[in-house]
Formats: C-alpha cells, structure tokens, sequence
C-alpha cells in the first residue's frame, strides 16, 4: 500500500469549476505517478475476493454512525446510478460505503463503483479532511468532480469537467468494470493498465479540444433544438426527428441534452405546448378541447392531466381564472 504523510500531499484547491491546466497536471502529475506504484490493497472493487479489505459494515442511517463520524450534512443519502463511476484518493483519509461496506480511502487508493450500487462518502474522523476524484461515464460522456471534506467541516465541490465525445474512453473503463467482476484472479494488473490509459487518454482529449470547447458546441446545439421545438411544437416531435436535427442517434442525444439542461427534451416539448395552451385560453375564446389539438396534444384526457399537473387547475378553471 502506498504510505503518504500528510505534510507531503498535494491538496487541491477548491474553486467551483476545473481549470484546464489545473485538472492536466493532477492526471498526468498525481493520478499517473500513483497508478504506476499502486498493488493489490489500493483497489476497492467489492466481490472479487481480492483488493483493499473494508473495515466493517456501514451504518443504515447516519445516525448509527460513533460520534464524530457523522456524515456531511449535503452528502446524507446513499446514491445510486445507472452509470459507471471511478473514484481516486487524493488526498487526507476519508470513507467510501459500497456494496453494504466501509472502506478507507487515502492516497493511491483506486475504488470501482458498478452500476445501481448504492454508494457514500463520508469523514472518517473528526478532523480529518480528505479529498477524492470522481470520475462518472455517462454514455459517450464523462464527467470529473473533486470532493472534499475540509477542516471547518463544510464539504466542498470542483464541478466543471464534461468530457463528451470520448465513446472510446468510457468503453475502455466499461470493459475495465465489468473485467473485474468477473476475473477476481486477474483483474489487478488490467485494471492498472486501464485506467492508465484512461486517464492518458483524457489528458489528450482536455490538451486537444479543452474543456468548454466541447461545452459551447452543446449549448448551440441546445439552442437549435430549442429553436425548432419553439417553431414545430405542435407538430408530432418525436426523440428519433429531433435527434436527425443534429446528426445523433436518439440515445446519444437524449443524454447530451439531459446532461445540458438539466431536464429531458420530452419534457421542454410539453413544457413549450402548455406555455402556448395558457396563452390560448387567456387570450382566445377557442374551445379547451381544440387548444390541446392546436398546441400539439392529441389527447383531451391527456392534455388536461398535463396541464392540470403543470398550473394546478383544470383548463376550464384557468381560463375562468385568468379571464375573470
């Protein structure tokens, strides 16, 4: 296991999103050094009978937890995705709860988190800041965090690091995850080498295209789906003909948008047609029935759950609201 003093560790410092050089020299200056020296006991992957040993069950409520153990009060829930993500020790001496266990994590340590596996981080020790990097595959996407606990007990974020466009990249740590869940005997070099590579291979991608580069072009393709929805919104907008819109398949864009706004593009379509249905009913005298058919709802019954959910009245009851 590798042993770092704490006077001898690089603390990375908070700002709420990454620089370039900034996130370039912890990949290629810290993460890849540590890689290199890293065994067997730095690796946290739960049911391979191998890697670092958890130090006892994790608590079910935070509560359970001794005294100074408690968890940040932004962190208190276990978390649960259907992604992939990768987690570095950075810095300090901080706790990982997966698969029902807790483990140490410091420096050096590699830790695996698989798909739907309910997960948290937490303190150790009352005191005793940590700092950890996190790396999420979403799709063809990943996306870089740094988490920290610090000695004034607050927790503290580095967000600001999307890598889109890098399908190679997230199917080498795919195959990587799925490699040590099933060759327990095998996994402890490949991984090393996986992830080396991985992290080479986004040092490269950051060197060549940076990190808002690739942001300003998914905003402007957020903006002319937009566009086009606010123009076509009562037409059939299907995921399969907006996503032709930008040359992407259904999927692919369906992820890119969510990761953008912060909401499915189904979603904004209904969110643009029932803006448009309470300009109709305050401003028109058109049958309720109809103004669902104009702004793109084919369904009465339909349209009124919709805009009922939406405004909290019926359309009857808003146009008489609005129009009273």
């Amino acid at each position: 296991m590798i042993q770092v003093q704490a006077e001898t560790e690089t603390w990375l410092k908070i700002q709420k999103h990454w620089e370039v050089q900034q996130l370039l020299d912890v990949l290629t200056e810290q993460l890849l050094p540590l890689l290199e020296h890293s065994s067997a006991e730095n690796w946290i992957v739960p049911g391979t009978g191998g890697g670092k040993q958890a130090i006892g069950p994790y608590p079910a409520r935070p509560s359970d937890g001794p005294p100074g153990e408690e968890l940040p009060g932004k962190i208190a829930d276990y978390q649960s995705h259907r992604t992939i993500e990768w987690v570095f020790g950075y810095a300090g001496l901080g706790e990982l709860a997966l698969d029902g266990r807790r483990y140490l994590v410091q420096r050096g340590d590699v830790a695996i988190i698989a798909p739907n596996a309910a997960h948290q981080e937490r303190i150790h020790m009352a005191g005793r800041p940590y700092q950890m990097i996190w790396f999420g595959l979403y799709n063809q996407v990943i996306k870089i965090h740094a988490s920290s606990y610090n000695l004034h007990g607050a927790f503290e974020r580095i967000s600001g690091a999307t890598i889109f466009n890098c399908a190679d990249i997230c199917r080498l740590l795919q195959e990587a995850t799925e490699e040590a869940q099933v060759r327990p005997r095998a996994w402890r070099s490949m991984l090393r080498a996986h992830a080396a590579e991985a992290l080479i291979r986004i040092a490269r991608h950051i060197e060549k295209h940076g990190l808002f580069a690739a942001h300003q072009d998914l905003l402007g393709m957020v903006d002319l789906v937009k566009s086009h929805i606010e123009q076509h919104y009562a037409e059939a907008l299907t995921l399969k003909r907006i996503a032709q819109l930008v040359y992407l398949s259904p999927n692919y864009f369906s992820s890119l948008y969510s990761e953008a706004t912060g909401q499915p593009v189904i979603e904004y379509i209904q969110e643009v047609r029932l803006k448009h249905a309470c300009r109709l009913l305050k401003e028109s005298g058109i049958p309720v029935k109809e103004v669902g058919e104009l702004v793109g709802f084919h369904s009465s019954a339909h349209f009124t759950r919709s805009f009922k959910k939406h405004t909290g009245l019926s359309p009857s009851a808003y146009r008489q609201k609005t129009r009273g």
